[in-house]
């Protein structure tokens, strides 16, 4: 299996997914861990199949920066330790709502590739046309 990103929900889906250039199996927990036993007797919680993921060792687990993200993401940390934790800024608070350039940034860091025609598109100001110069600087040294 490849790259498993956790997410809080199908609008985070929505604003991940054209940025990377990599495939990506997405799990959706929808804000919340609800504890389920499945017939071969394996814990799911919500959509996380626990015995599924523990082994696998590219699982990153991106919520959002509130206090729901975060009861969460201590959840997922003491279900799968070996996951690797993806931040937002604050200031953005939802991963939905963190401009495409920030969310590039952070995926690059984490070796994810990013699909930087996307990314420039989305651009809607000084800031976010710096950071992108400094991505595209990044990519080329990956090269």
């Amino acid at each position: 299996m490849g790259k498993v990103l956790i997410v809080e929900g199908p609008t985070d889906v929505a604003k991940l997914q054209p940025i990377l250039s990599e495939p990506v199996e997405f799990i959706k927990t929808y804000g919340t861990l609800s504890r389920q036993t499945l017939s071969n007797g394996s814990m799911l919680f919500g959509a996380l199949d626990l015995e599924r993921l523990e082994d696998e060792e590219d699982v990153y687990i991106f919520v959002d920066a509130d206090r729901a993200g975060e009861s969460l993401r201590r959840m997922l940390r003491h279900f799968l330790p070996g996951a690797r934790h993806l931040y937002t800024e604050r200031r953005y608070r939802e991963v939905a709502e963190t401009p495409a350039v920030v969310l590039a940034h952070i995926l690059m860091h984490a070796y994810f590739e990013v699909n930087l025609a996307y990314v420039e598109s989305t651009i809607t100001n000084e800031e976010e046309h710096r950071l992108y110069l400094s991505l595209v600087k990044r990519e080329r040294r990956r090269m």
